[in-house]
């Protein structure tokens, strides 16, 4: 692994009020290194459902992949909004579907230097149910991974 100044951080970020500290923190990183920051939304497409299955969405119909691709573009807008960039920080927004972690490491490859990413610190049962996206990442980046705790379940 090169250990370098961080010059392109990507920040992987849930669509939660945690996600705004997470940001917050990841922006006064960049601030210190000069870096650029990638906030990266991955949203998980529904595991039993048709892709072509239509949903009523106001005054017209749509599919559903498409009503929650649009809700989670909503959802980091509105979380960009609450934790906005500093002006010193260049900052832009990604927006993909699949399984978080496997997006993650796969985004980053090797055109990041740094990934800053939070984590609920789940234990016991809960974390061996629903596993650790932080853990799956740090274990399988090709770039250093800050884990930040961002509350617990």
């Amino acid at each position: 692994m090169d250990m370098k100044t961080p010059q392109r951080i990507l920040v992987p970020v849930e669509l939660t009020e945690a996600s705004e500290g997470l940001l917050r923190y990841a922006y006064s990183v960049a601030q210190a290194f000069h870096a650029s920051v990638d906030v990266l939304h991955v949203w998980e497409p529904p595991r039993y459902i048709g892709y072509d299955v239509m949903v009523y969405a106001g005054d017209h119909t749509q599919k559903l992949i498409e009503a929650i691709e649009a809700e989670a573009e909503t959802g980091l807008e509105a979380l960009l909004a609450k934790a906005p960039a500093p002006e010193s920080v260049s900052a832009k927004k990604i927006l993909k579907s699949g399984f978080a972690a496997d997006v993650i490491v796969e985004t980053c490859g090797k055109d990041y230097d740094l990934i800053v990413m939070g984590t609920h610190g789940r234990s016991g049962l809960s974390h061996l149910l629903l596993g650790s996206v932080a853990e799956r990442v740090a274990r399988f980046a090709e770039v250093p991974v800050t884990i930040v705790p961002t509350g617990s379940d």
